[in-house]
Order: C-alpha cells, then structure tokens, then sequence
C-alpha cells in the first residue's frame, strides 16, 4: 500500500503500559486521524536508543515489547506527513495516555543556494554509504507478511518473524541471509482448479531484502547503477520536512536514451539533506518496464499460460523502501511492495481479473555490535515462496517477544500443531565456511584403506517398521582387492548400530570413527582374490532437515488415506545413512539385490525389476528387487506405500521397454495425464543422448514424498501438495518440469556419474539443461529462451565444490541453474548445433556407466570440437563472478565508435560472443583482455546491444 502525504492533522496515540512478570515493559495502542477519526496504519514507534520498534496493523494497533526497564529511555513515534514526536517512557508509565502530533510542513527550496543537480545529489549519497551505513555486517530482526489475491479469491496469506544478517553496505555482493524464527499461515482451500495454486506467486522474503536498494544500488537495472545514470532524468523537485529532518526529493524517470531492453523505473527518492542519507524511495514501474516484465517473465510464466489454457500479464510493480537513523547510522527500516498483473482465462469465463501479491517486510530490531552470519536454514538464496517454508503451525503464544505487527483481534490463521519426529536428525554437513573436519576426509577420500578393493556386488536386505521408524537387517559386500590388504574401511552413520561383521563364518573386529567403521580381517585378503563380508545393523535412521541442501534421510508419512508412505532419500548425505557400504562415488557395484520386509498390506518399490513378493507368516511382506547394471549407492533406494500400478511399453522397432508406474490410487487420474508425456519424453532424450541406458531393468516412474533420479525407479514427487486439488490438467508445470528433470538423470548422473561430489555440477547442470531442451523441443525455441530470463543466479561460492570431503555447500542452486546457463552459453559459442548435439551424445557413449571428473568432460568437449575452452569451464565453474565485458560508447556523427574487453579472473579468457554490429542484427566479436575498437556505421547508443540470452555474461557499458 502507497502511503501518501497528509497536508494537515493531529495524530493521538493511546497507550496502556504493563509490567510482566519477566520484566518486560509493554506498550500497545491505537494511531488515528485525529480529525477523521480513520486509523493509520504502518505508523513507526520506535525506541529512542535502541534499534527496538514496531509499526501499526492494518487497524491501526501496535504492541511493543521492551525486554528491560528503560526508564530514561524514550519513545519516538512518527508518520508520514507529521513531526515526529519524542516521549519519555517514564512519562508513558506515569499515566500519560494521549500523544499529540503536530503536522509537517514543507520547506521551499531556495533556488539561490541550490547549485546542484538532482543527479549530482544523487551521485554525493552514493559516495557517503560508507560514511553514513554499517560498514560491517548486522543482525536484525524483521517481521514478514504476504497476501495474495486473485480477485476476491484469497490464494495465500502468511506471516512470519525473521533473522536477518545484512552484511556491509560497502559489499556490493549478495551476502545477506534470512532465517525463519517463527511463522503461520491460512490454510486456504483452492477448490478443484490448480490455476490458484499456480498463482500463488511470490519471491517472498527474500525479494523483500533484495530490494534495499542501497545496499543493492550496483544491480544491473537499477537507477542507482552508475552505469545507468546515462539512462535516467535525475530532476530535484523540491525540499520537504518530515520527521524532524529535512529531506531532497529527487524524481527520476527514463531519459530518451533508455534502451528498449531495459526494466525501466520512475519515482522518487529522499535525501538527508543534512547527512545525504538515502531516506526513502517510493518507486513504480514503467509502461516500457511492464513490457521488458512480461517479455522476461521466464520458463514457468509461459508454459503456464499454455497448461492452464490462461493468459498473466503482469499490469503494475510499486515499492516502498524506507530507512531509519539510529545512533548516527542508518538502517533498512520497512519494505513495502505490490504486484499487479491481469488473468484471463475463457475456459473459466474469466477476464482480465485482477491478481495482486502484497508484501511487508518491518525491521523490529537492530542487535548492538558486529552481526553473525547465519551458518543454518538461510532461505535468502531459496527459490520456494514463503507459503511453502512456512508451516501451518500455531500456538497460544505465537508472538512471544518479539517486536511484530500483531495480528487482528480475531485470529483468521488455523491452528495446526507442528509434527515433531521421536527421532532428532544428526547433522551431516560439510562447510566451506566453518572449515572441514577429520570427519569429512573420512568421508570424502579415497584413502588406501578405501582404494584397496572394489565393491562388485551389495544385496541390502532390511526390515523396516513404521511403527517404530526404524529399520534392521544386514548388508552383504562382495569385492574384489586391488591390493593385498588386512583392512579396510566402510562407512555406516554413528546413530546405527552395528550388530557384528562376519566374514567366512567368523566374526571380525572392528573399531569406529565417526562415521567410518575400520574391519580387520584374520590374515590378509590377496590381490585379485574375491571375497564378501555380511554386516548386521539396526537403528532409527535420521531425518532430513530440509533447511540444509542434501541433507537426506528417511521420510515418515501418511498419505490421504492415513496409511504409511515411506521413502529414503540420500542424495549428498551418502547412503551410509541408512545401510552399510563403502559409501564413495567412485565406486559402484556391478549389480544389487535389494531385498525389503514390511508390513502386510502395503508395496515396496526398489531399483530394477521385482523378482518375488513373498507374504511372510508374520503378517509382513517381503519384496525382492535386482539391478543388474552398475548403480551409484544413493540411488539404491525404497519407496513404501498403499501404490497403485499401471503398465505400458514403449516400441522401437524390435527393442520394446517396458515402463512401470507407481501412484496413489486417488490419484489415478492426474498420474495418467501426467505418465501421457513420458513417452514423448523418453523419445526426444533418446534422439540426443542414445537409447534409455538401463533397458534390462526397465523404466520406472513413481509418485514420491519427494522428487529424486534413484537410477530406474525415478521419484517424481506428490502428484497434488493440496488435498483439496483434484486437478483436471494433471501435467502441471512443476510436475511435468520435476518429471524432465529426474528422468533426464537417467543419463546425466545415473548412466554418466561423478567420482567426487565436488563435480556435481555435471548431473545438475545438464539435467537443468535437459528441461529447457525439453521445452525446445516441444514448445519452440522462443519459449525455451524464456527460460534463460527466469534463473535464480547467486554467485556465493564457485559451482566446483571441495575435492574429498564430500563437500556440498548451502545455497546450491548455482549448480542447477548457473551451471545450466554455463552450458546454454557454451552452446551459442560453438554455434554449431549439430556439434553441439554430437557432443552431449558423445559423453554418453565415452563415459556409459562409467564414473568421471570436470577435466574429463573437459577434455572430450576440446577433442570434440577440436578447440580449447578450458578457460571457459575455469571462469563460470572455478570461479563466483561471471565473465565481464566491459564496453565504451562513443557517437561519432552517424557512426558508433565501440570499445570492447573481456574482464575475468581466468587469464586470457577469450569467449566470442555476439554484440549488434548494425540495428538488430547480431554478429560474433572476439574480445580478449586487451580493449579493441571498431566502428559501426549508423549506430547510435541506443541501437547497441550485447546478446545476453545466448551468453551468460555481465554487460558494463561506459
């Protein structure tokens, strides 16, 4: 909501103060229009000395809890349009009820004093960030609320309280983070059409953070960019007073110079005239911006309007951003934001219905001292809206102490009480921040206690009990030494227990470490010779913590019928989680029987083909899988549930295979249009990367708790996340997209897998690809380059982990998505698609069932196309930042003088890329670190243009 200025009024707090038994001292009270008697909402109490505050709901309330007495302390409360006013808060518990506001007024600017430019001002604040905002980082507390709407259709509403760290405004990077403390949300109903559940869009939170525009003033399309500063009108309009301060207002729009490529933005900014503080900047979209905002709007946008049989254009994007001064310093205070866009649908009679997000973020508090990065649940790089994170869960003290926006009187937010598992997960996770551990190399190495034999054969034979969570049962590792050796290591998570170890009928001593368990055998076990030891084991496996990337375990659920549904997902974690194994990924065995116990009634789907279901006299059933191909251990797998089955075959000539797929029974109808698009899809994969690589096994599409490639048994998530979705288009757009992308690990990851999880981003990068070669080839090349645009970048660590530790970082979206774009860009430099093609089938061939490095693919891409792009694979995997090409504009009469170099840490980076050479026509240029020069006839600046959808790149013109 757009606060606007009011001309004249008086402003009466009332105010009751109470004293609890933890000596908290709170206030509440109402802010009105005296005159009008209206309430004011987002009025901003703040207390004088601390960064403690709050602002008024959407009625005008507000409750502010100060955790100790302050009696010389005050109260300051102010609103737009008023003086503030300073109270002590010995005053407030002396009975003082009413606080007057007296009106703000507007000063004249005095044209003779004004010698400078709007832009000059603005330029003058850019350079004191330093001087007047924390230069080093600072942990804040926020409130967080989200309303979105579809006409008078509510879609989704949730709140929540936050920990923010805000890293220094002087780090132009992306290091700030945000971690839930505590949140609610309405459970809200969305009938039986999906379409609802598809606009329950929002960037959430982390959008809210990502607008302090101060903090962020170098992002590419903002005013504030130097390099922008060509493309906007910096006009001052005049000077006003406003909370005892006096303040520039400085309007911006788009200059004539504005390209059409551009987000292009108009408002306007206030600055401390005494400090030259950024105060404020209220700022709305332009017609040219809504245009780039729809033409940009990504992957997801666009397949939607064709899967929904609707059309969303976005109408309007409006944002408040404000900040506030304690002890000489300034802080992000308050992030108002409003998004707008028009639904049409003839299927549904709907027409140009007005679909609005509202978002408010509110900092409550600013803790003293130098803030501490959150080194647990950071969702700042997520890309789930906060409906997702946010659980329904409620309490009779939902709020505690923290400094909020209360909610209305009569809580509209069902309560659900949170499920707590009877097992706490052990955390798992290696940290390039915090340092790696003894721990971690254990894992992570191939140490020659771990090199000494290859595993050929595991038969994992476990009981699992829901009843319990808990599992039992034995592991049988068959090998082969490499070397002669009287020891070796496997690994099994310490909270499982190893029963005892035998090895030719005697039991063999062990010790543990961590998570590594050390066998020594009787005598040594000769090279070439081939042996196998049986481990017994039992134990309550972990949970996942969701909050932490690849952080696996065991899933206990219930599906709608309230019957268990179980599955185990380790991915990152390791397989050593849950069953004993030389828990490497270097190492794969040749075949796997696996063999799993449960409780009667309901079915087990594991990897390869069911060789026997066996009802036991213990009213439990036993189900008997193998894989006959080499498997990687995180993709052996169980999934345990009330399944329905269908059955279908897939004919190529005289080669059939046969495709299983698994799904709840009321979901029948949803799994059946979603399993429609398997075929197509296996055929295009089949086209680039060579036949389905695991035949013998067959083809395995299942519904999931959670989505994951586990090799021909391929989860794919729950077919509806709402019980109240029973969906008439079941291939929704994250259904369909999540089937693209697990299946394509079939081939990238499960055919073609890494020795070490440091390259993970060679199954994550092409399986991201594999989406948008999805999207190429079903709904055109235009709709697969709008996938480019909608890529979540964060550019926090480089994409290549840290060999043998088993290292995967937080925030590993880069993986996915810059890798992804990593690859796109390397696809428009060959410029040859039919090499390019013959390359991706080319690794398929090379490496089938073979685990590999980043130098292997390397190299067999510089074979393949017969050039060297090392340097290419080093700057965007090695690397955080992007490659910069920097670029000077000079008109020269009817003529374009260019300059041009690349900028990057890889020395002599070299990549061709493609820049408008005439109006709207792209040609290859080759820029190298030395600036080069050319001349375009019939340019002008604004014609120019830098192809930054082919290229993954950051464009800096001078």
């Amino acid at each position: 909501m757009k606060i606007g200025l009011v001309k004249s009024s008086i402003l009466f707090l009332v105010f009751t103060v109470s004293l609890s038994k933890a000596q908290i001292i709170n206030i509440s009270g109402k802010v009105i229009d005296a005159q009008t008697k209206e309430t004011l909402p987002s009025a901003n109490i703040r207390l004088h000395n601390k960064g403690i505050g709050t602002i008024t709901n959407s009625s005008g309330e507000f409750q502010l809890k100060i955790p100790h007495p302050v009696d010389s302390d005050s109260l300051e409360i102010s609103f737009v349009g008023y003086k503030t006013k300073t109270v002590l808060i010995s005053v407030f518990a002396s009975g003082v009820r009413t606080v007057p506001m007296e009106p703000a007024t507007k000063l004249l600017m005095e044209v003779t004093v004004r010698a400078k430019t709007g832009l000059d001002i603005i330029k003058e604040a850019l350079a004191k960030i330093a001087v007047n905002y924390d230069t080093i980082g600072k942990n804040l507390q926020a409130f967080y609320r989200e309303e979105i709407n579809l006409g008078r259709d509510s879609i989704s509403y949730n709140e929540a309280v936050l920990d923010i760290y805000k890293s220094s405004y002087t780090k132009l990077e992306d290091q700030d983070q945000i971690k839930v403390l505590k949140g609610r949300k309405k459970k809200i109903s969305w009938g039986r059409d999906p379409l609802l559940g598809w606009l329950n869009l929002s960037n959430g939170a982390r959008g809210s953070v990502g607008e302090d525009f101060v903090k962020y003033r170098a992002t590419k399309n903002t005013p504030f960019n130097e390099h922008n500063f060509k493309y906007y009108d910096f006009v001052l309009k005049e000077v006003i007073n406003q909370s005892n301060k006096s303040f520039y207002v400085i309007g911006f729009s788009p200059s004539k110079r504005a390209p059409r490529s551009k987000l292009t933005l108009q408002g306007d900014v206030y600055v401390d005239l005494e400090s030259l503080a950024f105060y404020r900047i209220d700022w709305k979209i332009t017609e040219g911006g809504v245009r780039y905002l729809n033409n940009h709007r990504g992957l997801g946008y666009r397949i939607g309007n064709i899967a929904y049989q609707t059309s969303l254009f976005f109408s309007d994007l409006h944002e408040v951003i404000s900040y506030t001064e304690i002890n000489s310093k300034w802080y992000l205070k308050e992030v108002q934001r409003q998004l707008t866009a028009k639904v049409s649908s003839p299927k549904r009679k709907m027409k140009n219905r007005q679909w609005k997000a509202n978002t408010l973020l509110v900092i409550t508090d600013v803790k003293a001292g130098e803030g501490k990065p959150i080194t647990e649940g950071d969702i700042f790089g997520t890309t789930r809206s906060m409906g997702m994170i946010i659980s329904n869960d409620e309490d009779n003290v939902f709020w505690e102490n923290y400094n909020v926006v209360q909610p209305k009187a009569v809580d509209t937010i069902a309560a659900k009480p949170t499920l707590v598992d009877s097992v706490k997960a052990l955390i798992h996770v290696s940290n390039r921040q915090n340092g790696f551990t003894r721990a971690d190399t254990l894992r992570g190495k191939l140490t020659p206690l771990r090199t000494c034999y290859d595993v050929t054969f595991y038969h994992l034979d476990v009981t699992v009990r829901p009843e319990s969570k808990s599992i039992e049962g034995s592991t049988i590792i068959r090998f082969k030494a490499v070397q002669s050796f009287t020891k070796i290591q496997i690994d099994l998570y310490a909270n499982m227990k190893i029963e005892k170890i035998l090895y030719q009928k005697q039991e063999l001593p062990y010790v543990r470490e961590f998570d590594a368990v050390f066998i020594s055998f009787p005598s040594s076990i000769l090279k070439g010779s081939e042996q196998e030891i049986k481990i017994y084991y039992s134990g309550i496996p972990q949970a996942p913590n969701l909050k932490i990337s690849m952080n696996g375990g065991f899933l206990w659920s219930k599906d709608k019928n309230g019957k268990p549904w179980i599955q185990v997902v380790c991915q990152g974690s390791g397989a050593s989680l849950w069953w004993p194994n030389k828990d490497h990924l270097s190492d794969e065995p040749d075949s796997a029987r696996i063999t799993i116990t449960i409780p009667k009634g309901l079915m087990s789907i594991s990897n390869g083909r069911l060789r026997s279901k066996i009802d036991l006299p213990t009213n439990q059933t036993r189900f008997d899988w193998f894989v006959s191909y080499p498997i990687n251990n995180y993709n052996i797998t169980l999934n345990i549930g009330d399944y329905a089955h269908s059955s279908d075959q897939l004919i190529r000539g005289r080669d059939t295979l046969s495709l299983d797929y698994y799904f709840m029974p009321y979901n029948i109808e949803k799994a059946k249009r979603l399993f429609e698009g398997v075929k197509p899809m296996l055929k295009i994969y089949e086209k680039y990367f060579g036949k389905y690589p695991f035949s013998r096994d067959g083809f395995t599409l299942m519904e999931s708790l959670y989505p994951m490639e586990h090799q021909s048994a391929v989860s794919i998530g729950k077919l509806n996340e709402s019980e109240n979705i029973q969906s008439t288009l079941a291939d929704s757009i994250g259904l369909r997209n999540l089937m693209w992308h697990e299946v394509s690990h079939e081939w990238w990851g499960n055919n073609v897998s890494v020795k070490d999880l440091a390259d993970f981003w060679i199954h994550e990068s092409f399986a991201t690809y594999c989406e948008s070669l999805m999207q190429e080839n079903l709904y055109g090349f235009e709709a697969a380059s709008a996938s480019i645009n909608s890529q979540t970048i964060l550019n926090k660590e480089p994409v290549i982990g840290v060999y043998d530790v088993n290292h995967i970082f937080y925030d590993i979206g880069d993986i996915y998505n810059k890798g992804f774009l990593m690859l796109h860009t390397l696809r428009h430099v060959i410029n040859n698609d039919s090499l390019w093609f013959s390359v991706l089938r080319g690794i398929q061939d090379q490496f089938k069932l073979q685990t590999i490095t980043t130098f292997d693919i390397v190299d067999f891409i510089n074979q393949k196309t017969k050039n060297d792009y090392t340097y290419l694979f080093d700057q965007y995997l090695r690397y955080t930042s992007i490659p910069i090409i920097e670029i000077k504009l000079q008109p020269k009469g009817s003529s374009l003088a260019v300059e041009y170099r690349w900028k990057s840490d890889v020395e002599n980076f070299r990549m061709p890329i493609k820049i408008t050479t005439a109006k709207d026509r792209f040609t290859f240029v080759y820029p190298t670190p030395k600036w080069q020069t050319m001349i375009l006839n019939n340019m002008t600046e604004a014609d120019f243009e830098v192809d930054e959808t082919d290229f993954h790149v950051e464009v800096v013109i001078d």
